[in-house]
């Protein structure tokens, strides 16, 4: 029973800062601070606070010891958490979530993996858009607003880094977020403005 009162209040906490968050996000009075960050600590600290959402999943970790990134702490703890929150969500119990921390090339990837029924290749474009949920049975079974994802990708742009969803291996859904590993430079910046 205490095990099940800390799953629910795990996630009614989760709902209410994805709901805080995305009020903020409407209001235009979220802001995103990058700087340069150890994004693997920062991703294993969050973990040990997720345990709540995790419910009666596996966590199987692929963390490098150290991945440079330009992103804002808190923007990856929120990201992380909607990623963790819904592979637990729509995952059988039981079955493993995986996270993953490297280093790919100017970048710092983030992956979370799960083994739920997947999103299906016409839908994954849509899923980040606000209030959509699939209507898939994983999904209409689970309690949730539709704003998750919509939040989750409104951070990433505001941190200069991209999302990406496709097949995990055995079918699960996996989401990949690459962060910047250092600043843009003056030039880049030019560059982005002129085009």
């Amino acid at each position: 029973m205490a095990d099940r009162i800390r799953r629910s209040a795990g996630s009614l906490r989760h709902l209410v800062d994805d709901l805080l968050d995305f009020a903020r996000l409407e209001q235009e009075r979220l802001r995103v601070s990058p700087r340069a960050i150890d994004l693997a600590r920062i991703v294993r600290q969050t973990v040990d606070n997720l345990t709540p959402l995790l419910g009666r999943h596996e966590v199987a970790l692929s963390i490098a010891d150290t991945v440079p990134a330009h992103a804002d702490p808190v923007a990856v703890e929120r990201i992380l958490a909607n990623l963790v929150s819904n592979a637990a969500k729509y995952s059988p119990e039981g079955t493993i979530v995986t996270i993953s921390v490297q280093p790919v090339g100017d970048w710092a990837r983030l992956v979370v993996s799960d083994q739920g029924p997947g999103i299906p290749a016409e839908e994954r474009r849509r899923i980040f858009a606000r209030f959509y949920r699939l209507e898939t049975p994983a999904v209409v079974r689970t309690r949730g607003a539709g704003i998750g994802l919509a939040v989750l990708r409104d951070f990433a742009d505001r941190s200069g880094a991209t999302v990406d969803v496709d097949e995990a291996e055995g079918g699960g859904a996996r989401f990949t977020v690459d962060f910047p590993a250092s600043a843009p430079t003056a030039r880049d910046d030019d560059l982005a403005e002129a085009t």
